[in-house]
């Protein structure tokens, strides 16, 4: 509870500075109902701002060992303070559901440029898995802006990727039993491994011991 609230109070003050894109916020038990608005044929720049949002999300969550997963889609959706609906919940629902499995927050194909949507992928904030789908690639906001005059560089938050290394190696070791949540956070190392190898931190990729889970023999080597 605390986390998500935590978390929540980030992406209000995020809704705060952009009220005309971020049209709906709505929280229900575990989940998160983000909605956008846009009005031109090519939501790149919407996309753009909630991938941002997103990925501010996820890191928040992952760094206290949260890791979620999720779907974004385009369509119609409507809210009020008393309900949220739309095609666009219920196709992102099944995504969800049905095609994200681990810890990512995966597009909807719908987004591609063979069928209209332009994608911007030069602001790295996606990344194609090996299924070809595209999802968050939330450990980009661990890349800020910072002024060092004369200039405006961009700076890496290794502390908080140290963090986000510690928890998924964490939960490595924890669910190493349960082969079906294991295979999640095996997931997830790679995924943290691979932005690893983007930035040029390889000391601070996963511990290769924890990616392999081998059966113990009961018969003593000869």
């Amino acid at each position: 509870e605390e986390t998500l609230k935590s978390a929540a109070d980030d992406l209000e003050d995020m809704r705060a500075r952009n009220p005309q894109i971020l049209t709906t916020l709505r929280f229900f038990t575990d989940n998160l109902v983000v909605g956008c608005f846009y009005v031109t044929p090519s939501p790149k720049s919407e996309l753009s701002h909630l991938c941002e949002l997103l990925a501010d999300f996820q890191l928040n969550m992952a760094c206290r060992g949260l890791f979620i997963r999720g779907g974004i889609s385009i369509g119609t959706l409507a809210s009020d303070e008393r309900m949220v609906f739309g095609d666009c919940l219920v196709k992102a629902h099944e995504l969800e559901a049905n095609s994200a499995r681990n810890p990512r927050v995966i597009l909807d194909p719908c987004f591609s440029n063979q069928n209209g949507v332009d994608l911007d992928m030069s602001a790295c904030r996606l990344m194609r898995d090996v299924d070809e789908y595209l999802f968050v690639n939330y450990l980009c906001a661990l890349i800020q802006p910072k002024y060092a005059p004369p200039r405006l560089e961009l700076c890496l938050d290794e502390d908080r990727l140290k963090t986000h290394k510690d928890q998924v190696e964490r939960l490595l070791e924890e669910k190493r039993h349960d082969p079906n949540v294991w295979s999640k956070y095996f997931w997830t190392a790679n995924y943290h491994d691979a932005f690893c190898d983007q930035v040029q931190r390889k000391q601070y990729k996963i511990n290769e011991s924890l990616l392999r889970a081998q059966p113990v023999g009961l018969v003593k080597s000869m």
